[in-house]
């Protein structure tokens, strides 16, 4: 419905009276459906065959809940969040958690009395001893009910110092491990924790991390993440988290272990913005640059010890806009506030900008080579030590007759990204805008004389990233991002097939003889691995064998050194299914599967590696803890009479015990004294030759 007024305004009053009519009229339009009832809601819901869906609380026993969780006594509690999504004003939170009570045995809630109110931004309760332990940014806090009533009556603010500046990036999301941490997504937000039961503790900074903590041994820690929404721990220990954009996230490897490294982290090389580290051969210096509009700064790292990158000088260079020449510069970097302010200290230093540096690297001259986007040029330098000589420009910003007919020529060269260098010591340059193309520059190349060609131009809307080489510089691998998602003009790759360019995609480029129909004989569909009792059958399906004579399987217990373990003549049809039994499976937990692919006339290439985890159904080893905690049974099998050396590593990998044994061939029964070591999980370690075996207990 449309109101209109045609009016004369006599008085600025009745010009703002009318305008308030006209936008009153307007609103009383509905513009949206009325909300459903909890029955007709259900009746929208699409769900497959296999499910039901039936309503189990709603309004008026709760209102805007955010997590839902059942105690140890099956009691439900869910928290509510109707502050969301602005911040609740000083002392007047709404956040509540609610006990859900079914009275009548109907399967519905109808009665939830309030267990605790008041809390801010509360996102997720985890049962704990008959309380609650309840993240409300900046704490995580534990709440209980100590006399009967459904009521908290007391609250222990546990931990302190949280990020808690947007409610939707905060620390959420309590699960229990099954190595008794509890763990919570913090999103990497910054913070300084405390716990309230350890103050003689210092500050623990989660910057970058999500969070755990064992309330039973008053321990808590970083955790790698960074997760936002939702977690769940499955039943080896792996998490695995959402975040907004992305369906579902897993961080391998543990906080602890990334950390645990004396090399790692290292922050004497300070804080800026890079894009990449170039490391010499020898380990003896580091360079890269700051991509940084207005602090594009070139800097090297000595090491105090070739190699070992956590300690050492830092330096920036200084030079003026003339080039030629320049000097290194020592940054002070030794303690925190110096580390934290070295764009700072490098502009007291007199560094000078080159205006966004992408891209670092050390060319086989020796010659220190850099792009500096924002001016669209290549330079480069040769490092004397204390000073820099040759220090100009390597490629210029400008147009260049390419290849002297085109299809590309006149071409721009600007906005240079990623570097590489072949085998012949040419410079490969992705451009990073403008029309994004992929340029070569000859080692002769200079401004008088250019020997420069564009190799090739992206797919509309790509940008060409990540150009690295194969150790014999036989292949080239380029990735394309954000393709224009309409591209719809198929292209022919070296396999034959027909590639359109609407995704991101990872490119491998090579010469004719190594790259191509000719040399590629088959196509592989389907390549499968399964264990079978103590083997593993590999099943593949190939497509276009003709010129193939036959197939050799290759193992590896790492996924880079190969062994043959067996052939398979290959058949002159189609669509053929090929099967091989490797029934000699190693003693190792992953094992790694390709298979060569061998043309008549002699070329071979391989397909893809695939792995196969191994489940030692019939291990040879048996831990069995013994009632007096101090000691664990072994049961170990050995097919000869040897010396074994037995390992028990704690949960942080640290060896703790280490035994030299003789073993007989057989069944061999013996104990071990863990008398010494802390309660916990450990693994013991069995090594007999290149045999290793290994077995978990829990003390």
């Amino acid at each position: 419905m449309t109101f209109r007024y045609i009016f004369s305004c006599k008085s600025r009053l009745l010009c703002y009276l009318a305008a308030i009519i006209t936008l009153v009229a307007a609103c009383s339009h509905k513009r949206y459906a009325d909300p459903l009832s909890p029955e007709e809601a259900l009746k929208s819901f699409q769900l497959n065959e296999d499910f039901n869906i039936e309503i189990f609380a709603a309004e008026p026993f709760i209102l805007d809940p955010v997590d839902l969780v059942f105690d140890e006594e099956g009691k439900a509690y869910v928290v509510e969040m109707p502050d969301y999504p602005y911040p609740p004003k000083e002392g007047k939170a709404a956040g509540r958690i609610r006990l859900l009570m079914d009275t009548n045995g109907d399967g519905r809630i109808d009665k939830s009395p309030v267990f605790a109110d008041s809390l801010s931004e509360a996102t997720s309760i985890f049962p704990w001893k008959g309380g609650l332990i309840v993240t409300a940014a900046p704490y995580i806090m534990y709440l209980k009910d100590t006399n009967g009533d459904f009521r908290a009556d007391t609250r222990e603010v546990l931990f302190s110092g949280f990020f808690n500046k947007n409610s939707e990036a905060q620390i959420t999301s309590l699960r229990f491990g099954i190595d008794n941490w509890i763990y919570a997504n913090n999103r990497g937000q910054d913070g300084l924790i405390d716990f309230s039961r350890k103050a003689d503790t210092s500050h623990v900074s989660v910057r970058g991390a999500d969070f755990r903590f064992r309330l039973d041994k008053d321990q808590f820690e970083p955790e790698t993440g960074p997760g936002q929404f939702g977690q769940m721990l499955d039943r080896w220990g792996h998490r695995f988290f959402t975040e907004n954009s992305i369906h579902i996230e897993q961080p391998v490897i543990p906080w602890r272990y990334l950390h645990r490294h004396p090399y790692l982290p290292s922050t004497t090389a300070g804080r800026q913005a890079h894009e990449n580290v170039a490391i010499k051969s020898d380990q003896s210096v580091a360079y890269w640059g700051g991509d940084d509009i207005t602090n594009g700064f070139i800097y090297k790292f000595i090491p105090t010890a070739p190699g070992n990158f956590s300690s050492g000088n830092l330096y920036v260079l200084e030079t003026s806009a003339a080039l030629g020449t320049g000097m290194w510069k020592q940054i002070a970097n030794t303690t925190k506030a110096e580390r934290n302010n070295t764009i700072a200290l490098s502009t007291t230093a007199g560094a000078y900008n080159f205006q966004r540096i992408e891209d670092v690297e050390i060319g086989p001259d020796g010659k220190i080579y850099f792009a500096s986007t924002a001016t669209g040029r290549i330079y480069r330098f040769t490092d004397a030590g204390t000073s820099v000589s040759n220090l100009g420009v390597f490629v210029e910003s400008t147009n260049y007759d390419t290849d002297g007919s085109g299809p590309f020529a006149p071409a721009k060269f600007e906005w240079p990204d990623n570097l590489a260098f072949d085998g012949e010591g040419n410079l490969w340059v992705l451009q990073d805008g403008g029309d994004n193309h992929i340029w070569v520059v000859s080692p002769a190349h200079t401004a008088a004389a250019p020997a420069i060609k564009v190799f090739a131009n992206t797919p509309r809307g790509s940008e060409p990233t990540g150009i690295t080489f194969s150790p014999d510089y036989k292949f080239m691998f380029i990735s394309l991002q954000h393709p224009n998602p309409l591209n719809t003009i198929a292209q022919p790759d070296a396999a034959g097939n027909n590639i359109i360019f609407d995704t991101h995609t990872t490119l491998v480029i090579a010469r004719k003889e190594n790259l191509g129909a000719a040399t590629l004989p088959v196509r592989y569909i389907n390549m499968k691995l399964l264990q079978k009792n103590n083997g593993a059958e590999i099943t593949w399906l190939s497509i276009g064998s003709n010129a193939n004579s036959s197939f050799d399987i290759e193992r590896s217990l790492d996924g880079i050194n190969f062994t043959k373990i067996g052939s398979q003549n290959s058949a002159p049809t189609n669509n053929v299914f090929y099967t091989f039994f490797d029934n000699n499976l190693p003693a190792a937990n992953n094992v790694y599967y390709r298979i060569s692919q061998c043309n008549v006339a002699g070329p071979c290439v391989y397909s893809e590696t695939r792995p196969l985890k191994i489940n030692n159904i019939n291990s040879s080893i048996k831990v069995y803890s013994l009632s007096t905690s101090n000691i664990i049974h072994v049961m170990y099998t050995s097919k000869n009479a040897s010396d074994v050396l037995l390992h028990v590593y704690n949960n942080n990998g640290s060896e703790v015990y280490r035994e030299k044994r003789k073993v007989t061939h057989g069944i061999n029964n013996f104990n071990i004294g863990i008398e010494n070591l802390p309660a916990g999980m450990y693994v013991l370690k069995i090594n007999e030759g290149n045999k290793l075996e290994a077995c978990a207990f829990i003390k």
